[in-house]
């Protein structure tokens, strides 16, 4: 398995509701400091809809900005959460 599929892999298996950092992905598919290549990996993801990407944040917990849909995914997740009252 490459480099590509194992981040997919780890990717996949993030749980709803839960968060990892690019370099925490890096970390589990054995290259701590092959961060970028993370992103880069999701940004080229042929698996739209199955990888959860949007489960991946920068290491201070932001949403990276070069990953358009994850911020509409954010802004709907919060806007879930107030209408729920959270």
């Amino acid at each position: 398995m490459n480099f590509f599929e194992t981040v997919y892999k780890i990717v996949s298996e993030i749980p709803t509701g839960k968060v990892i950092s690019y370099g925490g992905v890096a970390r589990l598919a054995g290259n701590p400091r092959m961060a970028r290549q993370v992103g880069w990996a999701l940004h080229v993801n042929p698996y739209q809809g199955v990888v959860p990407c949007h489960r991946v944040v920068m290491k201070d917990g932001s949403l990276s900005k070069g990953f358009p849909s994850a911020e509409r995914k954010y802004s709907a997740h919060c806007s879930k959460k107030r209408a729920w009252g959270l």
